[in-house]
């Protein structure tokens, strides 16, 4: 998907900064937000890198980048419960917020990448809270940060702002070394870098 802008230079860096980190984008949903999740993948893709998205069919997210074929997508469901292959070959149905099959799968994409660059996409956070849980989502996101603590592997997670009580989101946040902003217009700013 041709971008304008790059998205390193959306938030006023390298291109390099992106590499080897982990990103909470905190979004409004009201917003074109999934512009800015088209060019993080966009960006990373001609990099050489492999993005995979962890969505859901009715997302603005999936809507937006499903037509990619380069992409690779985890689609949430309540329809199966374990990870199933659908016919599109760059798509596989999995368990709707299940952690232990997420992480599974997460370490399972890491190890077969052969030490080349990977990215993750995680939309959402929000929705993940609100099915699951705090507590699930909290041990989730500590345990997949840990897992994706790698040179080669960058992450985004997408969060739902203004939905969520003050300290919920704090705690969240905590997890995350890289912040970053949605704005009204679908653009993205950096509100804190490690």
């Amino acid at each position: 998907m041709p971008s304008l802008k790059l998205f390193s230079k959306q938030i006023g860096e390298d291109p390099s900064f992106l590499l080897g980190k982990s990103f909470l984008l905190e979004v409004d949903p009201s917003s074109p937000y999934e512009k800015a999740v088209s060019d993080f993948a966009d960006e990373l893709s001609r990099s050489g890198c492999t993005i995979f998205v962890f969505t859901h069919k009715s997302s603005p997210t999936y809507k937006l980048l499903s037509n990619d074929r380069a992409l690779k997508f985890f689609i949430s469901t309540t329809a199966v419960s374990y990870p199933k292959k659908t016919d599109q070959q760059n798509e596989v149905l999995v368990p709707q917020n299940d952690s232990a099959i997420y992480l599974d799968m997460i370490s399972k994409t890491i190890d077969s990448s052969g030490g080349n660059c990977v990215v993750f996409v995680f939309d959402s956070v929000s929705d993940m809270l609100v099915t699951s849980g705090f507590e699930t989502t909290y041990k989730f996101l500590k345990s997949a940060n840990e897992v994706l603590a790698d040179t080669n592997v960058t992450s985004l997670f997408l969060a739902t702002r203004g939905i969520h009580d003050s300290k919920v989101i704090a705690t969240i946040r905590s997890l995350f070394p890289n912040h970053l902003a949605g704005g009204p217009d679908g653009s993205v700013k950096l509100t804190r870098k490690s």
